[in-house]
């Protein structure tokens, strides 16, 4: 992540999350392979959520549908 301190949340929210389930679960990995998975999978999520992603009107044609063929075999 290029934002230490969005790093250092995604890490601190791992932390908490694992605090609140700690005694209800039992590893079958060490936990530093546990947190590190979790810090991993929320680390992704993060960068999910911030991702924004803008879509192109239907009417609008694609390079790719200019490009291609209107007869091509497919």
């Amino acid at each position: 992540m290029k934002d230490e301190a969005v790093a250092e949340d995604v890490v601190q929210e791992v932390i908490l999350k694992y605090l609140k389930i700690e005694d209800s679960i039992s590893l079958k990995v060490k936990l530093s392979t546990y947190l590190h998975r979790a810090v991993i999978n929320q680390a992704l999520d993060h960068l999910r959520k911030d991702k924004k992603i803008t879509a192109l009107p239907l009417t609008e044609k694609t390079d790719m549908e200019e490009e291609s063929p209107k007869n091509a075999i497919i």
